[in-house]
């Protein structure tokens, strides 16, 4: 029985480090009773500090840009789980965090690197934004040709017809001066 007790213990070992997410068990406090190596070295890569005496809550907050995410996290786990949160850390990564109860009342939690898809949904917005801002650019572009358009045409018109008239004014001139000449040779 001893020998079976050991061969479960070592097989749920080598599953729990095999697992390529950070892994810890936690009592419903927040107490780490088990995790794996891949946990600790992603809250270490990520500027924060794993000693196994703490809490759940000082690892995760040890690492936290915003310690408010975790705060709210995990001061109301309840009501958080099955529905994870992306974090960011001091050092640029983004974890996701995910929480379960097991049927025996501990909290199992998964932390997952997933900063390059962060990153990727962050270029993504900045495209859409600058998408926007073009599509915005163009609007006010087509705006202001129809303003000039609006404006051009009755300025055309006018210079048109004073062109027409500049052309005509000598004739109009001499017309005139003919006119009072004859009328001045008339008498008048």
């Amino acid at each position: 029985a001893r020998e079976a007790v050991q061969s479960a213990e070592a097989r749920l070992h080598i599953a729990i480090e095999g697992i390529a997410e950070g892994f810890a068990l936690c009592r419903t406090d927040g107490i780490i009773t088990l995790r794996n190596r891949r946990l600790r070295q992603m809250i270490e890569k990520a500027g924060g500090i794993f000693d196994n005496n703490r809490s759940l809550h000082d690892v995760l907050l040890s690492c936290a840009e915003d310690p408010s995410e975790i705060h709210n996290l995990l001061d109301n786990w309840f009501t958080q789980i099955l529905k994870p949160i992306t974090f960011s850390c001091r050092n640029g990564q983004y974890y996701l965090v995910r929480l379960q109860i097991t049927p025996d009342n501990y909290l199992l939690v998964t932390v997952g690197d997933v900063t390059e898809q962060q990153r990727a949904q962050d270029a993504e917005r900045r495209l859409e934004e600058e998408r926007r801002q073009a599509q915005k650019l163009e609007a006010i572009g087509t705006l202001a040709g129809g303003i000039a358009h609006e404006i051009n045409t009755p300025i055309q018109y006018i210079g048109d017809n004073v062109r027409f008239v500049a052309g005509l004014l000598p004739e109009l001139i001499a017309i005139a001066l003919d006119i009072s000449g004859k009328e001045k040779d008339d008498g008048l």
